[in-house]
């Protein structure tokens, strides 16, 4: 395996553990309002990172656009200056004077400078990395968290979705939670308790607005 191969493949593992935790964040912050437990409602492997995926398509559609951005506006930055600079030796001479005036260097930095430089930056960037990715996750958690209050105060007001059992197709006091890959979780409303079932046992869900 080459170096290309190997970033490629690091990448690629490090977005599949970002979009699993993102999703595993956010469905736990859910579960942790509604008292559910994860362990019965357990999801496969894709639609957690489906689900990881729609939590972060915005991100994912920004970041490109953002870093393209920065690119290039350095790169036009970088033109215009070589430009300037190649047209006559004095705006070269005007230009070194500015920076000393600025205090920026004007000499091209030692081995020793560019070395350490380098590794304050790599070493500064993955401590940023790591930072802004738990922060997300607190993010995507809270998300969880707003999204199972806003279906309990939903349930109070009388407006959820109803689960219909097989057993017993005219109840429909039992409003919808959660649905793993194979268990779902319902809201008894008359009893105030959950019910866990697995999926072949509901009818039909729709839409109670009482």
């Amino acid at each position: 395996m080459n170096f290309k191969s190997f970033n490629s493949a690091f990448f690629i593992a490090a977005v599949t553990a970002f979009l699993y935790a993102s999703s595993t964040a956010y469905t736990y912050g859910y579960f942790g309002v509604l008292e559910l437990d994860g362990n019965v409602l357990d999801r496969n492997f894709h639609q957690i990172i489906y689900h990881g995926m729609i939590l972060n398509i915005l991100s994912f559609i920004l970041a490109p656009l953002i870093v393209a951005l920065l690119v290039t506006i350095h790169a036009a930055y970088k033109i215009e200056m070589s430009q300037f600079v190649s047209k006559k030796f004095s705006n070269a001479r005007r230009l070194v004077n500015l920076k000393k005036k600025l205090r920026f260097a004007t000499k091209k930095k030692s081995i020793m400078a560019r070395k350490y430089g380098r590794r304050m930056c790599i070493w500064w960037s993955v401590a940023s990395g790591v930072f802004l990715i738990f922060m997300a996750l607190v993010i995507f958690e809270r998300q969880g968290v707003n999204a199972a209050k806003e279906l309990l105060s939903g349930i109070e007001e009388g407006q959820f979705k109803s689960v219909r059992l097989k057993n017993n197709v005219d109840d429909s006091s039992l409003a919808y939670l959660f649905c793993g890959a194979r268990n779902c979780a319902v809201y008894d409303i008359e009893i105030d308790q959950v019910f866990y079932f697995i999926q072949n046992e509901f009818s039909y869900l729709r839409e109670n607005r009482m």
